[in-house]
């Protein structure tokens, strides 16, 4: 039987919240592993704030996922820098790059020093960066790949007892595992960090093979969902995003579903050539923002219904772009901020919408955790959770947030499971 740890740290910059949000939310199944997270946007790994955690803390394992180097440049202002988080384009150069390079360096010595073997890291940002560079033929010079201030096979062999090497991934698998370009993790990453953390101890490195194999597994259970003839029609920035993350493979695709925009929904005269088993659901750009005319936007989006053209008993409707802005909103009030959420009475209000259309899908806007648990911490697009979420909804109509939860909790589940049978048995 294999020992579990008693006592995990993750630390790093916001793939930890990422993380931390994919295991608080249930969008991951329950671990046997007792793990604590700090997470902070854009921190560099030398920012006083690990430092000082680090010093007071005891853990059985350390586990760093380590950001771009260039977190932090801000220190290289001429005026004084409040928040040394994040990256500023106008100091981005070679110098500033070498020494930031160095700093980081620095700081992981100290840090193996202090902790031996009790820790390890995870060079992520610098696989996306190396990965992206390799498929765009940047920094290739006579065949081979060398960036002027970072490597990964240099860090790799100069922390090679202390990485937990994905090295492979700066050449293949990258765009599944991430959801934009900032290397968040999407469903196929938090496949392979939650592996990493199960098997701290026993090995080191992530093997294609086992990557390749979840993969798989999850897409065939994916593609087990019962989804003939069933239609995601979008305005076209829902549609932009969500083609965009199918298309790199962040999000499953499925092969009996179809994405159109409306535009293209209506071009091919589809409402006319489908059967009455097909399912449509329409998801909607349309939300009420203070100072613009919401209600000639509102009635461009029931022109819109009108124009899909299938009877309104035939098509569901997501207010899809509001629920973003709303959840948006959920999460600033969570975290105390300032936050003006607009009044359920007001006729455009996504309470009153919701109310007034009896085809529009009804999500609990009184479950904050729920909500939450549904879309990506930023970018407008749904996590894998949100995704299934939005196809029940296509094939079932309205469907409880306590169905979705325990469905889901079913899938994820089934599909981590089924796809450590294939390498992980005990």
């Amino acid at each position: 039987m294999k020992r579990r740890l008693k006592k995990m740290l993750v630390i790093g910059p916001s793939h930890v919240k990422r993380l931390e949000h994919a295991v608080n939310g249930g969008i991951l199944p329950e671990s046997a592993l007792t793990i604590e997270f700090l997470g902070r946007d854009g921190m560099p790994i030398w920012h006083p704030v690990f430092t000082r955690h680090l010093q007071s803390a005891d853990y059985e394992h350390i586990f760093v996922i380590v950001g771009d180097f260039r977190f932090g440049n801000k220190i290289f202002a001429q005026t004084e820098a409040k928040n040394a988080g994040g990256v500023a384009k106008e100091l981005i150069n070679l110098d500033n790059d070498t020494k930031l390079y160095e700093k980081s360096l620095a700081k992981i010595d100290e840090w193996i020093a202090a902790f031996g073997n009790k820790i390890s890291f995870l060079f992520w940002d610098l696989l996306g960066r190396e990965f992206a560079n390799r498929r765009d033929n940047k920094y290739i010079s006579d065949g081979r790949y060398c960036h002027p201030s970072w490597n990964y096979d240099e860090v790799s062999e100069r922390y090679r007892d202390h990485i937990f090497d994905a090295g492979f991934l700066k050449n293949a698998c990258m765009d599944r595992l991430t959801v934009d370009s900032a290397n968040h993790f999407s469903m196929f990453a938090y496949l392979m960090i939650i592996d990493a953390l199960q098997h701290i101890g026993q090995k080191k490195y992530i093997n294609k093979a086992e990557l390749e194999f979840k993969f798989k597994v999850l897409d065939s259970k994916f593609n087990q969902m019962p989804l003939a003839d069933t239609y995601l029609v979008c305005d076209p920035p829902i549609f932009n995003r969500l083609a965009e993350a199918l298309a790199k493979g962040a999000l499953p695709g499925h092969k009996k579903l179809q994405l159109l925009t409306v535009q293209a929904f209506v071009a091919q005269k589809m409402s006319a050539s489908l059967d009455g088993g097909a399912k449509v659901l329409y998801l909607s750009s349309f939300r009420y923002i203070d100072g613009e005319d919401n209600a000639a936007k509102y009635r461009r989006f029931v022109n819109t219904l009108d124009k899909i053209g299938r009877d309104r008993a035939g098509i569901n409707v997501v207010f899809y772009d509001y629920l973003c802005d709303y959840v948006s909103g959920l999460r600033k009030k969570q975290q105390q901020q300032v936050v003006n959420l607009s009044d359920p009475a007001d006729a455009y209000s996504l309470q009153s919408l919701q109310e007034v259309h009896a085809n529009a899908i009804g999500y609990p806007l009184d479950n904050f955790e729920f909500l939450h648990s549904l879309f990506e911490l930023s970018g407008r697009l749904p996590n894998f959770k949100g995704f299934i979420f939005l196809l029940m909804s296509a094939s079932l109509g309205q469907v409880p947030a306590e169905y979705v939860d325990f469905y889901y909790g079913y899938f994820i589940g089934d599909v981590f499971a089924t796809a450590n049978e294939g390498f992980f048995a005990s």
